[in-house]
């Protein structure tokens, strides 16, 4: 999930608390209460890996 910020973790969250929010936030996604930023610009690409380099 692009939209979650795992930062406050440096800055001394808890990560029960941090795993805890992305949790939620997977299930609001999942449940349509929340629409992803990609969505809202319709940007709809999505790769998983590149075999090569493009210049």
């Amino acid at each position: 999930m692009i939209d979650f910020d795992c930062g406050p973790v440096i800055d001394g969250t808890p990560l029960e608390d941090v795993s805890r929010e992305l949790f939620e936030k997977v299930i609001e996604t999942a449940s349509k209460d929340y629409v992803v930023k990609a969505d809202k610009l319709e940007q709809f690409d999505f790769m998983l890996w590149k075999r090569s380099l493009d210049l």
